[in-house]
């Protein structure tokens, strides 16, 4: 049986993710999403729409604005170039419950020669 490719799998099951969260004060983790013709962050005039959102694991979506948000450490996908970049977006938080991320929502996607793939980092706990 093959793996779907737009299943987000990680090695440690439900229980053991629970005793990490419960144990630890802090957690992190890095999104690197490489892109072709497609905007991650923002778009060459600074418009933030199309910015993608996470899904944290207790189901809230961090996005770039509101209470729950991400900070973007590079942003080169922001210029929709033929050639291939990449924007990292980071999730810090005192709530460890938050993280690992579970889903990715890309907004700009579907017009034609759009291409992307996301890079899950790994979780601190501390």
């Amino acid at each position: 049986m093959t793996e779907n490719p737009f299943i987000i799998n990680y090695k440690a099951d439900s229980n053991q993710m629970s005793f990490l969260q419960l144990l630890s004060a802090r957690a992190e983790q890095t999104v690197t999403y490489h892109c072709r013709n497609s905007i991650a962050y923002n778009n060459p005039r600074g418009n933030q729409r199309k910015s993608i959102s996470l899904m944290a694991w207790n189901d809230l979506e961090i996005q770039n604005r509101g209470k729950f948000r991400y900070s973007v450490d590079e942003d080169g996908c922001q210029d929709r170039g033929d050639d291939w970049a990449k924007t990292v977006f980071k999730i810090e938080t005192a709530k460890p419950t938050r993280l690992p991320v579970v889903d990715v929502k890309v907004e700009d996607l579907g017009s034609p020669n759009q291409f992307f793939r996301v890079e899950l980092g790994d979780v601190c706990f501390s």
